[in-house]
């Protein structure tokens, strides 16, 4: 998947992109700029993990349990996955839900159940620990902003604490009462964070100070 996105970076003639990467995407974006750094500026890891993190085992077992549950609706699936239980979280999952049905023309096709299993497996295999495996963070120089929010029943928050130690200028934002889909739920609060983070880095400041 990292191949292929930097074929499709060249492809369009760019010469430096920054990257956003949620969930899976952002095991990608480290891939993409592992592969091909000098295509990369910025980066922003949103509710990943990196190789071999601790617990990245279980994922698979969450994901199965998270994805296998029934819902009704079955939209339903993404209030559990991407949103605090408390009130504020699911409230706030409903206007994101509101949101997804907005523009009602050229909308992406519907994801087909081959999908998910898919990402499971690639997630798993990702997870596996073995000597050495975060040696490769320590060679990501890009400024990182790392998100996750405070509980993250699909891929573990401390993940996140993970790449924030490894990654030389990363920076480490929790939100609170938050879940897999922080950015969903405080979508506001992201950007600031994002604009913050970036403008120190350009003033000469590390991310991590």
């Amino acid at each position: 998947m990292g191949a292929n996105a930097i074929a499709f970076i060249k492809a369009l003639g760019l010469k430096q992109v920054d990257l956003f990467g949620f969930s899976i995407g952002g095991m990608v974006v480290q891939e993409i700029t592992v592969q091909a750094p000098d295509l990369i500026r910025k980066l922003i890891i949103d509710g990943a993990g990196p190789r071999g993190g601790p617990g990245m085992e279980l994922v698979v077992q969450a994901s199965r349990r998270l994805f296998g549950a029934t819902y009704d609706p079955p939209e339903n699936l993404w209030l559990a996955v991407k949103f605090s239980p408390s009130a504020a979280g699911q409230a706030a999952g409903r206007e994101y839900l509101k949101r997804t049905h907005r523009r009602q023309e050229g909308r992406d096709p519907e994801v087909n159940d081959k999908v998910s299993p898919a990402q499971v497996e690639a997630i798993g295999k990702w997870g596996v620990q073995q000597k050495g495996s975060y040696d490769y963070l320590k060679t990501i120089k890009q400024p990182t902003l790392v998100v996750n929010g405070s509980n993250d029943v699909n891929l573990p928050t401390e993940e996140s604490f993970v790449m924030q130690q490894n990654i030389p200028y990363a920076q480490l934002i929790i939100y609170p009462d938050s879940n897999h889909g922080a950015h969903h739920q405080l979508p506001g609060a992201l950007r600031c964070t994002r604009d913050a983070v970036f403008e120190r880095v350009t003033r000469g400041e590390t991310a991590g100070q």
